[in-house]
């Protein structure tokens, strides 16, 4: 077994689940921000139902293109956790000064932009252009967390890929649900946009601390020993069967 191979030591089991369970914080934390970036745009955009179906396109293309990077390369990542954690925590403080940098680029879009190009179908092109770069950047690095988690993952627990990928698709898809539901009808009624934004953004720093912990404690395999593990496997789990 290679130095980067998890320590006898470890309970794989635990950090198995951990994992999990970061990754249904992590998919809790991105509904959130697609919840309020619908609400915040909504302001600037001047039409709720403009603005949500603005963010909905933003947010799921950008979540694509994030996944489409990064999947062809996780298998030059040595260890696709790290990078997920960085992720979340570059994802955490964007949404740590979100208010700040919509408040500040929307209110400069009034006092100059908007002036300029005048009215009617110009100024709805120019706040939609600004909205999209608003959130298409985290949208993007969302959509990343999945294909580096994935990797991460089957780099530690090569067993049942099948079974592991439909856990974490679930795991996020569930927290999506919570952290919605959550945000709506608890977080907003309390502490408002931006103190729902300050939550979504401590949810992304504690995924990040956590995971690279878990990264630290149970090294990952290299992409080449992952596959040679999981193909030796099913060879052994016959044998056990046979035994």
């Amino acid at each position: 077994m290679s130095s980067g191979a998890p320590s006898e030591s470890n309970n794989p089991v635990v950090f198995r689940v951990t994992l999990y369970v970061l990754f249904i914080l992590s998919g809790a934390a991105g509904l959130i921000y697609e919840s309020l970036w619908a609400r915040y745009l909504g302001l600037f955009v001047g039409h709720t139902a403009y603005s949500q179906i603005l963010v909905l396109a933003i947010f799921l293309g950008g979540m694509s293109l994030g996944a489409l990077l990064v999947g062809r390369y996780s298998e030059r990542f040595k260890d696709p956790l790290r990078w997920y954690a960085r992720i979340e925590l570059v994802v955490g403080v964007l949404g740590f000064v979100f208010h700040e940098i919509f408040t500040f680029v929307t209110d400069a879009a009034y006092d100059t932009l908007i002036p300029i190009v005048g009215n009617g179908f110009a100024v709805l092109v120019v706040k939609w252009t600004i909205s999209s770069i608003l959130i298409l950047p985290q949208s993007v690095l969302l959509g990343a967390t999945f294909p580096l988690m994935s990797a991460a993952v089957l780099r530690r627990f090569s067993a049942r890929p099948g079974r592991t990928l439909s856990i974490l698709y679930f795991a996020n898809s569930f927290g999506a649900a919570m952290g919605v539901l959550f945000a709506g009808f608890v977080l907003l009624a309390f502490v408002g946009l931006p103190g729902t934004l300050l939550v979504a953004a401590a949810i992304n720093f504690l995924v990040a601390l956590v995971a690279l912990g878990v990264a630290q404690q149970y090294p990952a395999r290299s992409s080449a020993e992952s596959v040679a593990v999981s193909a030796h496997e099913p060879e052994a789990l016959a044998s056990d069967a046979a035994a």
